[in-house]
């Protein structure tokens, strides 16, 4: 009997493709920190975020309890794992991750999906640790939670971080709202509109 075929959760599609993107190796912290930005940014256009996962609130920011578990199922196969010392920014051992020998997919992602996962790599991929934690801070979620800690003087530790909260692009939430009440079969005035939107959405994405 064949094996059952493998299928990777959008997190093991977005964790691979940013593997394969990176092609270098990156700690659990950094890799974490870039799948939150992505998901903030793909929540500001589209209201939803690409990996569908929760963040909480953690001492190094953003955190979610779903990437311990899906990319520790890629490990030996798409993702290869080895545990390091520090580099300086923690008191523990640095958990890097890299390209993988023996992956069992290819990545896949939508087309707006890989536009804003480009985008954002394009922006933070060089940058140190504590620059992308700096980014993290800086989101909505993030500075409404800092501001309750404030208030209350205690670190809201494993806290739900709320997107909601993230500012939505006008532009694009009239967008979707039409694409959402068109049901008519596609014209080739639907199709000019939707290169438009395409050419907006590049605008729109961090340079």
């Amino acid at each position: 009997m064949a094996a059952p075929t493998f299928a990777p959760t959008k997190l093991q599609n977005l964790a691979v493709y940013l593997i394969n993107k990176l092609d270098r190796e990156i700690g659990t912290i950094e890799f974490i920190k870039l799948l939150y930005l992505i998901d903030v940014a793909y929540y500001r256009i589209f209201g939803k975020t690409l990996t569908g996962v929760q963040y909480l609130r953690y001492p190094k920011g953003p955190y979610t309890k779903d990437f311990a578990n899906e990319v520790g199922e890629l490990e030996a196969f798409e993702v290869a794992r080895q545990i390091k010392p520090s580099r300086g920014y923690s008191q523990f051992p640095k958990i890097a991750h890299q390209r993988g020998g023996r992956p069992r997919f290819e990545p896949l992602l939508e087309p707006e999906e890989r536009e804003v996962t480009d985008q954002v790599l394009a922006k933070v991929k060089n940058l140190e640790p504590v620059e992308l934690e700096k980014l993290a801070y800086e989101t909505e979620p993030m500075q409404a939670i800092i501001k309750r800690e404030q208030r209350t003087k205690q670190i809201l530790r494993g806290e739900p971080l709320d997107f909601t909260l993230v500012k939505r692009d006008p532009y694009m939430v009239n967008v979707l709202k039409n694409r959402a009440s068109s049901h008519s079969a596609p014209t080739k005035e639907y199709e000019d509109f939707l290169d438009r939107e395409r050419a907006e959405l590049r605008k729109l994405l961090p340079a």
